[in-house]
């Protein structure tokens, strides 16, 4: 056994006469998982994304997401998160991660990636609905199938606030094929093996990307001089990212009405 938090739940006799059961059962959950219990009566909102893989802070990989857009998810959901605490908000995180076709090619696992999108948007519906306090949802997600799933989801979640966040975009590396062209590295090998392209073929093995959600994050300093793309709704600062630029309409119904 250990101790239990300190502190007290924001409780009052209409929120025990009223509230349904989940909502105060929810609170000891909250607390009990280290939020101050004085801000528990604070609004919900959701930030749901496509993360995979885990990672320390300094980048390097504890477990490897299916794919490269993975792997700055979670700095947008952290960046996020703090500006709606910052704004008095409660922040709920949860994931529904997506696969990637190109892994699976060659296997029976391409089946799975188009019906995807529908199960896994079904999935992140009933997230969704699971946060029944939620005051807004904010949606991030990645590539052609975890996007596409984010926004069939966020469809169905009009009755409060909801923002798309596309996550990161892939940058090439230098002297190395793009992540479309390294996918028939077997196929070249296969049908126009020859000594003299064996070299090529084999430079093509080499890390061919570096996922860097380039619409939010400063690329290092070896790639600031690279083009970038900016959401026309979300202009930010360049080397900071700043959430509270992006999506303002949203966070401002924080004290808005459930």
């Amino acid at each position: 056994m250990g101790e239990g938090p300190a502190g007290q739940l924001p409780l009052s006799a209409e929120s025990l006469l009223h509230k349904p059961s989940g909502a105060l059962f929810g609170m000891t959950q909250s607390a009990g998982m280290g939020w101050n219990p004085a801000e528990l009566g604070r609004p919900h909102y959701l930030i749901l994304s496509t993360q995979g893989g885990l990672r320390d802070p300094d980048g390097t990989p504890v477990a490897l997401g299916y794919h490269t857009g993975h792997w700055e998810i979670g700095l947008l959901v952290r960046a996020a998160a703090e500006e709606l605490r910052r704004l008095e908000g409660i922040p709920f995180a949860a994931s529904v991660s997506d696969p990637c076709d190109g892994r699976s090619q060659g296997t029976t696992a391409m089946f799975d990636s188009l019906p995807y999108r529908n199960d896994a948007a079904l999935t992140m519906r009933r997230l969704i609905r699971s946060l029944p306090e939620r005051r807004g949802v904010m949606g991030i997600a990645t590539c052609d199938k975890g996007l596409p799933a984010m926004l069939l989801a966020l469809a169905g979640a009009r009755e409060q606030p909801i923002i798309v966040v596309p996550g990161g975009v892939t940058l090439p590396a230098r002297g190395a094929e793009d992540a479309g062209t390294v996918q028939s590295l077997g196929a070249r090998y296969a049908h126009a093996w020859s000594a003299s392209n064996t070299p090529r073929t084999w430079a093509a093995a080499r890390v061919v990307h570096r996922a860097v959600a380039a619409s939010f994050w400063e690329p290092q300093p070896r790639l600031r001089s690279w083009p970038r793309r900016w959401d026309s709704a979300c202009r930010t600062a360049p080397s900071v990212p700043r959430v509270s630029q992006c999506g303002s309409t949203w966070l401002g119904a924080l004290h808005g009405p459930s």
